[in-house]
């Protein structure tokens, strides 16, 4: 997630997206966390 967080900075430069980056990454933690629950 920092990395992501560090790279939105960089890259991407808007505060707009880098806004963004937070939920995102919490959303697809949360799918992840769920896709391995129900594969295992």
């Amino acid at each position: 997630m920092a990395a992501l967080w560090r790279l939105s900075h960089q890259q991407l430069g808007g505060r707009r997206v880098a806004g963004l980056v937070g939920p995102l990454a919490m959303v697809t933690v949360v799918g992840m966390w769920a896709a391995t629950v129900t594969l295992g």
